[in-house]
């Protein structure tokens, strides 16, 4: 695969089901569904530099997606300045609220 500047990356990707987890939610703090837990990491590297990913997503009958985290890494040099840079991303996503009818 190439990046936005034509130069050649390696990407990879992994997904494991990690089976049955309790997770809290927004909706209550005190309150936790059982939930199915579905995890990825995976890596790319490029002339500029490497990268880390790794996410966890749990899912639940007939609400879908109750929580989501991420987490990104960067080591390499800037593409336009050539200076070094190191970025880590993490997100978090919790279900809120939910109706079921």
């Amino acid at each position: 695969m190439t990046n936005d500047q034509g130069k050649l990356t390696q990407e990879s990707l992994a997904a494991t089901v990690d089976g049955q987890e309790p997770v809290d939610t927004a909706e209550e703090p005190t309150q936790t569904r059982n939930a199915m837990a579905v995890e990825n990491s995976g890596s790319i590297k490029s002339p500029d530099g490497n990268g880390n990913v790794a996410s966890k997503i749990w899912f639940t009958p007939k609400v879908g997606i109750v929580l989501f985290r991420s987490l990104a890494q960067y080591v390499g040099k800037d593409p336009k300045t050539g200076k070094p840079v190191q970025i880590q991303v993490e997100l978090l996503r919790r279900l809120k609220a939910v109706s079921l009818k």
